[in-house]
């Protein structure tokens, strides 16, 4: 490269590549940009002087990994920082190397010896993020109304995965997707205690379904995505998974710290269920519906409004409504309902629903629902936070 100032030319051999702990090759994005290009709206703008020029990194989200398949669908986003390095001059040739550095893994930067802040803007990828989330933004209330929902159940990693830094899963409400959660995950970031001890996760589900049922789907991507992260099992941060649930997600939340026993089985079937007319995949299904283990690696829930013991909502004429109106995932609607065909008479007349496949959400909302009852009593498997 050839620059010219004031009349004299001057040659530079400039080198781009990935820099410090966890950098990432050039070749991993589709489109870096200065982060100054975005203009910040409906959050706080959260970002650090120091060295180097902020960016925001894009990549498409191609799903040509297992791992990929736990990012976000519309993009994956990353904050990183360019930083000038500069190096001897040969030949009349000046070199130059940029380093690409992410701030959510490098707090400093060496620059010729010296230990330097590096700069960063925290907020702008989720900002480019959001602005490719329409779709997901409409979801919240249409899922609830269609048998079919948009998008399934997903554990979506909303950074790099980072030995030593806790899972904080977060885990939104009724009529909501993970987009409630952009704001405080902005805050997350943009704070360096909490940034440096955590990680932030996000769990996408259908809100039409009952809260157990969405529970098992958390549970099951937890088991193959954690042998994924952490193959040897050999990293403690993920012995200490953290739950932030609100409204609905602390009913989802709470499958993962109790043990059931048979308790949900003898309210909702009649029969045992090695007495049931299944197939083999029916009964391993039905078996981990009823019978599950908990997930001794989630270490503390923290829980936001959630409707432990139910809410009114759902019995009042707009939940009546509300219930009209909600349709269950057909996957449920047609497990169960396959379950009563092949066994008359299976399931309790308070379940009379469950094996129509038309127990949905908002019905299990209800106070009066005996699996609220039966779970607000059970005791957590193991220790936990709450």
């Amino acid at each position: 490269m050839v620059i010219t100032r004031d009349g004299q030319s001057r040659r530079y051999r400039i080198r781009i590549g990935a820099g410090g702990h966890g950098g990432y090759p050039l070749s991993y994005f589709d489109a870096i940009s200065p982060a100054v290009d975005y203009r910040i709206e409906k959050m706080e703008h959260h970002r650090r002087a120091g060295y180097g020029a902020p960016l925001v990194a894009l990549r498409v989200n191609r799903e040509r990994d297992p791992l990929v398949l736990y990012y976000p669908e519309e993009a994956i986003t990353r904050p990183l920082t360019a930083v000038l390095h500069p190096g001897p001059t040969q030949g009349g040739v000046r070199e130059l190397r940029i380093e690409l550095h992410c701030p959510l893994r490098n707090d400093d930067v060496v620059i010729e010896g010296r230990r330097r802040t590096l700069a960063a803007d925290f907020s702008v990828p989720w900002a480019a993020l959001l602005a490719r989330t329409g779709e997901l933004n409409k979801s919240g209330v249409a899922d609830l109304l269609r048998s079919e929902p948009g998008r399934k159940p997903q554990l979506y990693l909303m950074e790099p995965y980072q030995p030593d830094k806790i899972p904080l899963i977060m885990v939104h409400g009724l009529r909501d997707t993970p987009l409630a959660w952009v704001n405080l995950s902005n805050e997350v970031w943009a704070d360096d205690e909490i940034r440096s001890r955590y990680q932030v996760w996000h769990f996408l589900y259908n809100t039409s379904a009952p809260a157990l049922y969405s529970g098992r789907m958390l549970s099951a991507q937890l088991r193959t995505l954690r042998p994924l992260l952490d193959p040897e099992g050999r990293d403690p941060a993920m012995q200490s998974t953290t739950l932030l649930a609100h409204s609905m997600g602390g009913l989802v939340s709470r499958r993962l710290i109790t043990r059931p026993g048979d308790v949900f089985w003898q309210a909702a079937f009649t029969r045992p269920l090695e007495e049931l007319r299944l197939s083999p995949e029916d009964r391993v299904t039905l078996k981990e519906a009823f019978f599950w283990k908990p997930a001794g690696h989630v270490q503390r829930v923290i829980y936001i409004a959630v409707p432990h013991r139910g809410s009114d909502y759902a019995d009042n004429p707009i939940g009546r409504i509300s219930r009209w109106l909600v349709k269950p995932p057909s996957r449920f609607e047609t497990f169960y309902e396959r379950i009563s065909s092949a066994n008359p008479g299976a399931f309790t007349p308070e379940y009379a629903a469950l094996g129509r496949g038309e127990l949905d959400s908002v019905d299990a909302l209800s106070p009066r629902q005996p699996t609220l009852q039966i779970l607000a009593g059970l005791p957590n498997s193991h220790p936990v936070q709450e």
